[in-house]
């Protein structure tokens, strides 16, 4: 399936949404990013809504594989916020 997507809003560096679309599926995603109260991390919270008849029978047959997907974007998002506090903290050393 090909997915059409399109950034609609963003604030840097606190949120941006994107919009999805294929046939039978109309996605909403928005990202809101928070410091973490000790000002060391952040805390990702996303909230998506899938619309048309490809979510309702996907939900049926993916759930499991939508959840590793799902999981592995996070996973990847953090990994990719360690290197980069990472490498802010190397360069403010130097």
């Amino acid at each position: 399936m090909t997915l059409r997507s399109t950034v609609v809003a963003f604030d840097r560096p606190h949120s941006f949404a994107f919009v999805a679309d294929a046939l039978g599926l109309h996605a909403e995603r928005t990202f809101t990013l928070r410091p973490t109260p000790d000002g060391l991390g952040t805390v990702v919270i996303s909230h998506e809504t899938q619309v048309g008849p490809l979510p309702r029978l996907g939900r049926v047959f993916l759930a499991r594989r939508l959840w590793a997907a799902n999981r592995a974007m996070f996973d990847d998002l953090a990994q990719a916020a360690s290197l980069d506090t990472a490498t802010h903290a190397t360069a403010a050393a130097a």
